[in-house]
C-alpha cells in the first residue's frame, strides 16, 4: 500500500552536524533505491513529504515508531487509473459504490 507521509518542519537539519546529514541522506537514498520509499520531498518552507510504498497498515507504524516519528500525518493513497476505472465501470454497469467493489 502507498502512504504520503508529512513531517512537519522542525528545523532539524541546520542543527545536525554534516556527518548526521550524510548519513541521513545515505538511508534515505538506499530506501529509495530498495523499494520503500517510493519519492522524498521537502516544502519550500521546510517540512518532509515521503511517498511510502509499506505491506500494511501494521508494517507503515512500526516503521514510524522504529523511527521515533510520531507527529507525521499519514494518508493512504489509491491509484488514479484505478478510481478511473472504477468511474468508467460504474457508468457502464450502474452499480455503484461497494456494490461495485463486492461484486
Amino acid at each position: 500500500m502507498k502512504y504520503m507521509i508529512t513531517i512537519p518542519a522542525k528545523g532539524l537539519l541546520a542543527s545536525l552536524p554534516v556527518e548526521a546529514v550524510s548519513e541521513f541522506k545515505s538511508k534515505i537514498q538506499e530506501s529509495i533505491s530498495n523499494g520503500r520509499i517510493v519519492s522524498a520531498h521537502s516544502k519550500v518552507g521546510g517540512g518532509l513529504v515521503i511517498i511510502t510504498d509499506i505491506e500494511s497498515h501494521g508494517h507503515l507504524i512500526a516503521e514510524l515508531r522504529k523511527h521515533q516519528i510520531m507527529d507525521a500525518t499519514v494518508e493512504p493513497l489509491v491509484d488514479f487509473v484505478e478510481v478511473l476505472g472504477g468511474y468508467v465501470e460504474s457508468k457502464t454497469t450502474g452499480v455503484v459504490g461497494m456494490a461495485l467493489a463486492s461484486a
